[in-house]
């Protein structure tokens, strides 16, 4: 996807790995984690993977996305834990077989880049059958609630030493999707990238539901990975959920 393609090199800067996002995972298994594995969908470049390869026993990442792959199995090389995947979410049972994996991970809101319900559904469901019985699954994406409900047309600039990243959304009336317009400076050299993708701003009643749907218990929904309590005004859902 040109969207991912274009930033890949800068990737890290605009959406480093924070440490609570670590915490959060490490907190909803109660298992060894030596003897555990876990996949982790929409790995980006690999920074998340990298991070859990140091107390999992089998670290898989799958991203769609070839230039984003490339830069995770650079990452990856030297460590023998850890595999990385070019892959689509949506193949998942295909590419694994039922019951491998102890937890499944998708972070970076990665899950709005389906373009349906119906995707969404068959996604929860792969995800179910590769998860071990008990196993765990975690996901984050933007409160399309708060987004929907405040017609917020704009996200807070990401800002550091190397970049700056504006976000904008554009609201299509006749497709329920959202146009997410990117503008990237990179600090440097002084380059520009502008970008587009469209996102299907899914609402937490209905996420919920097609996890119940797939088969999931144990629902919990946060608003942050400090694990807070959702409120109409959390700028994140993250969201846990057993088999």
């Amino acid at each position: 996807m040109k969207f991912y393609e274009s930033i890949a090199p800068y990737y890290h800067h605009i959406f480093p790995v924070k440490e609570s996002q670590v915490k959060f995972v490490k907190s909803n298994l109660t298992s060894d984690l030596s003897n555990s594995s876990i996949l982790d969908v929409g790995c980006a470049v690999g920074d998340m993977s990298v991070k859990l390869s140091d107390s999992f026993q089998s670290v898989i990442g799958i991203d769609l996305d070839e230039q984003l792959c490339y830069f995770a199995q650079e990452k990856a090389k030297g460590l023998s834990n850890l595999d990385i995947k070019q892959e689509n979410m949506l193949s998942l049972g295909q590419v694994f077989h039922e019951n491998q994996f102890d937890s499944v991970i998708c972070f970076g809101n990665t899950i709005v880049h389906l373009s349906s319900e119906n995707e969404i559904l068959e996604f929860f469901t792969a995800v179910y059958s590769v998860l071990k019985e008990n196993g765990c699954f975690m996901f984050q994406i933007v409160n399309y609630d708060r987004v929907l409900d405040n017609a917020i047309d704009e996200l807070p600039s990401i800002e550091n030493d190397y970049i700056r990243f504006e976000r904008k959304y554009v609201f299509q009336s006749d497709t329920g999707k959202i146009q997410f317009d990117t503008h990237l400076l990179v600090k440097e050299n002084a380059q520009t990238i502008d970008n587009s993708v469209l996102l299907y701003p899914i609402r937490k009643k209905r996420l919920i539901s097609l996890l119940e749907t797939a088969g999931f218990t144990d629902i919990c929904a946060y608003g942050s990975f400090s694990k807070e309590n959702f409120s109409s005004e959390s700028k994140a859902l993250v969201v846990s959920a057993s088999n």
